[in-house]
């Protein structure tokens, strides 16, 4: 004798003793889909409360890494006079993810601390907080390769930490810069075979305190096109130009106009080439020795123009299935943290050799030349990297390093360089000259799934 419908209802209910059955009848809330877990329910409320994801988002993702660096170096700013240093540098890292079938939002965070310590810390910065936040949400079209997006961020470092590592200026600066991103754009396939892409962008530069140096805005616009011509060749072009606004007393501007031509071509199963190449213009109003590269008078004004060869190109090389060769060359144009235009040339090689599921072999070396406020600083570095993966959460890496950079040229080999955060000629003293490094790096990982993906 098959149940009947009352006896269907009390099988799918609990126990007999529970109070959700009355009378052989469930309650509703009893038959009603499940509820999610509690931390899904908080974290969904929050971000629909926030506008960030629809109510229907229901795929998700939240992940966790926590790294700790620990370095050894006897040269760690590049001084002329060797003094060594030990350095921490500890980073928690979180990544949310909520996806549903036409959109995706997505969240990335990062809190991080470093400390030196040891003779070779000397007069110059030893210890710095930072960290960052960004948010990147799109929506897709019905064709895959249609999407709108829209991003926004906020990051947040040490000015002596930033000088330091961009622009290879030991200064005992004070405070924090502050950058607060915003940037959106369009993908469309206006074709089986062609795309193009509009995105624009804006950022604002500022320091904590107030005094710490030059405030500027950094505003552009990007306008591409690729074509597919077959399954191994597509070729693109594009057009981008950059705005940058000074707050200082001449309201000094750049701009600089980027025209490119590039190629994506698999040559052969086990070669592949992808690069760019054009030409980068760029015009000076009102300029200052914060962004003019000759100028050595703080209350000079003047403008001028320029245009340069830029290019960026990778080709890759499947040597075996377990060892991959990369050789790559770069040149651009671009304003560096503190608003000062750079510009950088770089070539460099890489052997990754995969041991084992367990175990990663690298080699690379590179050389790079930068140009900044009328001094050029040239380095090279050679490295090598063993790696482990202890299980799917824990992971270990072990880098020696060997740089060395040549002596400087330009303003800096008169002993004075422009700080690009005040625009004032500094005293170098024989910190430019060459000098060498040799370091040991432990980098220890632990990535931990909170919520696992489609959760």
């Amino acid at each position: 004798m098959k149940p009947d419908k009352t006896w269907k209802a009390i099988l799918r209910c609990r126990p007999a003793t529970s109070s959700w059955c009355r009378s052989g009848v469930c309650s509703n809330n009893q038959l009603s889909a499940p509820r999610p877990p509690p931390v899904k329910r908080i974290i969904l409320a929050v971000l629909v409360g926030l506008g960030a994801v629809p109510v229907h988002a229901t795929d998700w993702a939240l992940n966790s890494t926590l790294t700790e660096n620990v370095e050894v170096n006897d040269n760690p700013y590049l001084r002329a006079v060797v003094a060594g240093a030990f350095d921490s540098y500890s980073n928690i890292a979180a990544n949310a993810v909520a996806k549903t079938p036409d959109s995706k939002f997505n969240f990335d965070g990062d809190i991080n601390y470093r400390k030196y310590w040891g003779p070779g810390a000397a007069d110059a910065p030893t210890e710095s907080m930072g960290g960052d936040a960004k948010l990147h949400y799109e929506n897709y079209g019905k064709n895959s390769a249609d999407r709108t997006y829209l991003d926004a961020g906020w990051t947040r470092q040490s000015t002596a930490f930033a000088l330091l590592g961009q622009l290879g200026l030991v200064t005992n600066s004070q405070g924090f810069i502050d950058n607060t991103s915003l940037s959106g754009g369009v993908d469309h396939a206006i074709t089986n075979l062609d795309t193009i892409s509009l995105s624009g962008r804006s950022s604002y530069t500022s320091y904590d305190p107030g005094g710490g140096g030059t405030t500027f805005v950094d505003s552009g616009a990007t306008g591409s096109w690729r074509h597919r011509v077959n399954s191994q060749t597509t070729f693109s072009a594009s057009s981008d130009v950059e705005e940058l606004s000074y707050n200082n007393t001449l309201n000094s501007s750049v701009t600089m106009l980027k025209e490119n031509l590039g190629v994506d071509a698999t040559l052969s199963p086990l070669l592949i080439f992808s690069g760019t190449a054009g030409v980068a213009y760029v015009k000076t109003d009102n300029g200052s020795p914060a962004i003019s590269l000759a100028s050595l008078s703080p209350n000079a004004s003047s403008s001028g123009s320029a245009a340069d060869f830029i290019t960026n190109m990778v080709l890759t090389y499947k040597m075996y299935p377990d060892t991959t060769i990369t050789f790559n060359g770069i040149q651009s144009i671009s304003p560096s943290l503190v608003g000062s235009l750079m510009e950088t040339t770089s070539v460099g090689a890489s052997v990754n050799y995969t041991v084992n599921s367990k175990e990663t072999l690298s080699f690379g070396t590179n050389g790079s030349r930068t140009t900044s406020s009328g001094t050029t600083s040239d380095y090279m570095s050679t490295s090598v990297t063993y790696g482990y993966l202890f299980t799917r959460e824990w992971s270990a890496q072990l880098t020696y390093r060997y740089m060395h950079r040549f002596a400087d040229s330009g303003t800096a080999a008169s002993g004075l360089v422009i700080d690009p955060v005040t625009g004032i000629p500094v005293p170098t003293s024989s910190a430019l000259g060459a000098a060498n490094s040799n370091s040991i790096m432990l980098v220890v990982s632990r990535s931990v799934s909170v919520l696992p993906d489609g959760y």
